[in-house]
């Protein structure tokens, strides 16, 4: 390897909207904030926010979705393509689906099959430990 050092700085490759950027991290891979959680007994989709980059991080490396498929135990990052909101309705479309929610309800439609999830809208602070180490694992 190069020089050695006291610490050691990993490589994490982000895509996002068909462009990838390479970044690296040191000690910051575990600071992130839970922004949304949606979730059922087969899906759970949650945005978060990586905390404590410099300013002139992208946008896109800050914020990200997740998605992930409880039946196979499967984490994946999904791109977000746009937003819509409208007062009442808030609605996310991803490479993988569609996702469209309010203060009480939310349905993700996935794009290939048509498969319609309702979601709960879950309290960010009870976030599952188990999918934060997936979460940890992934970024």
């Amino acid at each position: 390897m190069g020089n050695a050092t006291n610490h050691t700085l990993s490589k994490y490759e982000i895509h996002y909207q068909r462009v990838s950027y390479l970044f690296i991290f040191g000690d910051m891979l575990s600071d992130f904030k839970i922004l949304r959680f949606f979730d059922s007994s087969s899906l759970a989709i949650v945005e978060l926010k990586r905390i404590g980059l410099p300013d002139s991080t992208p946008g896109s490396a800050i914020q990200y979705w997740l998605m992930l498929d409880k039946h196979q135990d499967k984490l994946s990052l999904i791109d977000l393509r746009s937003i819509d909101s409208s007062g009442e309705v808030e609605e996310r479309f991803f490479d993988r689906g569609f996702l469209k929610y309010n203060t009480t309800e939310a349905t993700f439609i996935e794009k290939f099959n048509s498969a319609q999830h309702r979601l709960d809208i879950r309290n960010t602070g009870d976030f599952p430990t188990e999918m934060l180490s997936k979460i940890r694992e992934l970024i």
